[in-house]
């Protein structure tokens, strides 16, 4: 029995709600980023809970499982109707850590849009919270995304400087925040091309790293794999992918899966396994595009063109017109919608020349 059975079996057996919902939020958390819509309604369960009982502080913490749970999926409009709401009973109840903790959510949902200017200033407003309390643990967390906020940037000195005084507030405890802060300096690292340094951080949180926490693991694992892939250790690369690949395996259409199944893809096709490549990449095509999730879609679609591109006899690959047509279809129909649509219209020029290639055979 696996860490997720072990903590729903324990769910199911007891009766008292209080137990019940600190399970169901530790299960949410565990599940955030393979299973955001479970993870999200486990919450909602914990959160009934704690209204029956009336429970102010259990309350809080289900409300901030629930944004939680929303920062990991692709439901935002509903994610800002749940911020209201624990802003507004974090007012209600005088807790700062509830107000700090909606501040830095309403930080993520600003900057999900693109609002920078408002994104930031949610994050000082966080900060003023979580300074009245000394709430390290909130604190800390917006250094976080003060560090994240310059690593988009291209800052990565500044964004390594955030983080290393993140992580003086938590030198020593293996807790998920340490984790984040240490996971992040690994990626600066990375980004700097300080190769070397940068495994070696990543394979020392792998090892600390509860096997339970199936989303950490995967995020600490395909880093692996893609820096692995950079420096040409191409077996090792294609281990890290498999591990990922299996660890999300329940969640097809999960992120990460489909990155992990789509940057082992890139390998085969450059070894010269496109026909391998296929076969990976059509197992999980039906259920991201059920998904209608746009980046999961592009990140499917370019990699389907580069092993048609590979492939040499295009006119014998089984419904090739048939496929890329409907690609195209489906990236047209993001483009209606879309106000970055380089990409969009780049996938559909690979697609039409594709199409003109496989014309000009016939």
């Amino acid at each position: 029995m696996d860490g997720k059975q072990e903590i729903e079996s324990k769910i199911k057996e007891t009766s008292d709600l209080v137990e019940k919902a600190k399970l169901q939020i530790l299960l949410a958390h565990q599940t955030q980023y393979t299973d955001p819509e479970f993870s999200i309604n486990l919450s909602k369960e914990a959160w009934k809970a704690a209204k029956i009982i009336s429970d102010p502080d259990l309350e809080l913490k289900s409300l901030i499982s629930i944004c939680a749970s929303y920062s990991s999926s692709d439901f935002y409009r509903e994610f800002e109707k749940w911020i209201d709401l624990l802003e507004e009973r974090g007012k209600e109840l005088n807790q700062k850590y509830a107000l700090g903790r909606a501040s830095l959510f309403r930080y993520a949902f600003e900057n999900h849009f693109g609002k920078q200017v408002e994104a930031v200033n949610c994050l000082h407003q966080a900060l003023e919270y979580f300074e009245a309390d000394n709430n390290i643990q909130g604190k800390t967390t917006c250094y976080i995304s003060l560090g994240n906020i310059k690593f988009n940037q291209g800052n990565y000195d500044k964004a390594y400087e955030y983080y290393q005084t993140g992580l003086k507030l938590y030198p020593d405890d293996n807790n998920e925040i340490s984790f984040t802060l240490r996971q992040n300096i690994a990626t600066v690292l990375f980004m700097q091309h300080e190769y070397n340094k940068a495994w070696v951080a990543y394979q020392d949180l792998l090892d600390i790293i509860p096997e339970n926490d199936y989303g950490t693991r995967a995020l600490i694992l395909i880093n692996l794999g893609n820096l692995s892939s950079i420096i040409k250790e191409i077996p090792a690369a294609i281990q890290y992918y498999d591990e990922v690949i299996k660890l999300t395996l329940h969640t097809p259409s999960d992120k990460i899966h489909v990155k992990a199944t789509c940057a082992k893809a890139d390998i085969l096709i450059e070894m010269g396994k496109p026909k391998e490549a296929h076969k990976i990449l059509k197992a999980i095509k039906n259920d991201v595009e059920n998904t209608k999730n746009q980046y999961l879609i592009e990140k499917l679609y370019s990699t389907i063109i580069k092993y048609y591109k590979a492939e040499n006899a295009l006119h014998y690959a089984a419904g090739f017109q048939t496929d890329l047509s409907d690609m195209k279809l489906k990236i047209s129909g993001f483009l209606e919608k879309n106000n970055n649509p380089e990409e969009l219209h780049q996938l559909i020029t690979d697609i039409d020349a594709l199409l003109l290639v496989e014309e000009n055979q016939r």
